[in-house]
């Protein structure tokens, strides 16, 4: 392991980078955007803003204009029922942590993440 667990605090924020195919018309992130990607991964990847700027966040994409990036505040998300936010560094990412929610597909949770997200860099 190259970095450490950390306990987030509940008033950092946390970095999502959104494809501009989980953007709706009115400019707004769809429900999409909030489901885990299809990697295997256990929740929805985010970065810990202590670590890493939306724009380094937005510049990891394989087509960076592609994306915009929301920010949520980790305290709001934890407050959503069975909900975690966890710090998963790796290697060459040392913000990287996942939101973790036991039933990741229910479209009343990621409308919660939603309405808690808040552009920090808009759509493409």
């Amino acid at each position: 392991m190259c970095w450490s667990k950390e306990e987030i605090p509940n008033s950092d924020g946390l970095l999502l980078r959104v494809h501009k195919q989980y953007v709706d018309n009115d400019g707004e992130p769809n429900l999409g955007a909030f489901s885990p990607k299809p990697d295997g991964a256990p929740g929805l990847s985010v970065n810990w803003e202590k670590y890493a700027t939306a724009e380094e966040t937005r510049q990891a994409a394989h087509r960076p204009h592609l994306n915009g990036v929301v920010r949520l505040i980790t305290g709001d998300v934890r407050f959503i029922p069975n909900t975690a936010v966890e710090h998963e560094p790796v290697c060459d990412n040392r913000a990287h942590s996942e939101i973790v929610v036991s039933s990741p597909e229910d479209d009343e949770h990621r409308l919660k993440l939603k309405r808690r997200a808040a552009w920090v860099i808009g759509p493409p």
